[in-house]
């Protein structure tokens, strides 16, 4: 067995940005960037673009520029004010939203991350669903955060990121692997 308690000391654990304006130019109001946390594998939320104005047109960036949105099984809103995202797939973390009014004013950045807590509310076993915030073990696009508890895993693991805060412990049982990929 591999014992690994990590102490982060409050460093990469959630970042907290404030929901308050920043600058104002050409009277539109510009807001701070906002991850957006969810719920893996699949996830339902709504974007609000925060600007007055007309002419809405919410867009996407996957790593490669904004290219506009259209509506489609995913994506409803996308000339409003809301844009509704049903569905989004975890493989979706790191995708960057921005709504645009009148051709020229753009809300605050949405960055969509994928995140789910350790409860430990039914025993000590990763791999049981009642353990978790989101319901569902998470899966290798998943931030996970344990704030205490003694965690094992019977299984091979994938994930994206791991926060261990003390008290917490994550034990990996023999002949099993735990792989965090960023």
């Amino acid at each position: 067995m591999i014992t690994a308690i990590v102490d982060t000391g409050g460093t990469g654990a959630v970042t907290v940005t404030n929901d308050e304006y920043f600058t104002s130019l050409n009277g539109f109001t510009y807001y701070p960037n906002l991850n957006i946390a969810l719920c893996p594998p699949t996830a339902n939320t709504v974007l609000n673009c925060n600007l007055i104005g007309g002419g809405y047109q919410w867009q996407l960036n996957t790593g490669s520029g904004y290219v506009n949105l259209s509506n489609n099984i995913y994506y409803f809103g996308t000339n409003y004010g809301d844009l509704q995202i049903t569905n989004a797939p975890s493989s979706w973390y790191g995708y960057q939203y921005r709504c645009i009014v009148n051709g020229s004013g753009y809300s605050r950045r949405f960055t969509l991350v994928f995140r789910n807590t350790w409860t430990g509310s039914a025993d000590n076993t990763w791999e049981n669903t009642a353990n978790w915030s989101c319901g569902k073990v998470p899966d290798a696009n998943t931030d996970v955060i344990i704030n205490s508890g003694n965690v094992l895993i019977s299984s091979n693991v994938t994930i994206r990121t791991l926060t261990v805060n003390v008290p917490g412990t994550v034990t990996v049982g023999t002949g099993h692997t735990l792989t965090i990929t960023h």
